[in-house]
């Protein structure tokens, strides 16, 4: 999958990944919310829509260093790249606090997926009319006429630089703890009273703390 996500960087750009991401999320949370809604539901229907949803992840996170280079300046191509880098962990947030206010009791899970697939329907919808590129190129990195490296010798090149692994480092580690600790959640707080709405709403459960 990471190949695939590589692949189409380089041979579609940034709007052939962010179309792909949109499909996937598209697909995958219509077939979640058709696995929530026979009675007792389908297990492998949810978590192949899951897996879908999963498979698109890698799409958008790898989107915006490309699509910052191609539409912004070089002074402003790193605010661009950390605004939509923080857009995933931020969306991550947005979902935990607001499930659980939909789903107060298990009939009201199919509810959840459903308004769940229509938002990233929505939101999925714009990614088919993002430009391929800008009207003129804001720098010269954008303009295509300099020569770039075979992806081979890009990946040979990437891994020889300690640039790159005082990034990967702490960046998995936090990715590492922060989807952990998400999961499990739930579980640290229920011995100390907390109910699972109290600790997957979070300011409710800061509130509670302080």
């Amino acid at each position: 999958h990471p190949r695939a996500v590589i692949w189409t960087l380089n041979r579609g750009g940034p709007r052939a990944a962010i179309i792909a991401a949109g499909v996937l999320t598209f697909v995958g949370n219509w077939i979640r919310y058709a696995g929530t809604r026979p009675p007792g539901g389908r297990f492998g229907a949810v978590m192949f829509g899951q897996i879908l949803i999963g498979l698109a992840q890698p799409f958008v996170l790898s989107a915006p260093t490309r699509y910052s280079d191609l539409w912004f300046s070089d002074k402003a191509r790193v605010s661009a790249t950390a605004v939509a880098s923080l857009a995933n962990p931020f969306g991550g947030a947005l979902g935990q606090l607001i499930g659980p206010l939909w789903a107060t009791k298990p009939s009201e899970v199919p509810n959840m997926v459903l308004y769940t697939a229509i938002i990233s329907s929505i939101a999925a919808i714009p990614s088919f009319f993002v430009p391929a590129a800008p009207p003129s190129p804001p720098s010269a990195s954008s303009t295509g006429l300099q020569p770039e490296l075979a992806l081979s010798k890009q990946i040979r090149a990437l891994l020889r630089s300690a640039s790159f692994y005082l990034v990967l480092v702490p960046f998995s580690v936090y990715v590492g703890f922060f989807n952990s600790t998400s999961s499990l959640l739930n579980q640290i707080l229920e011995p100390y009273g907390f109910s699972e709405a109290e600790a997957g709403v979070k300011p409710k459960l800061v509130s509670s703390l302080g």
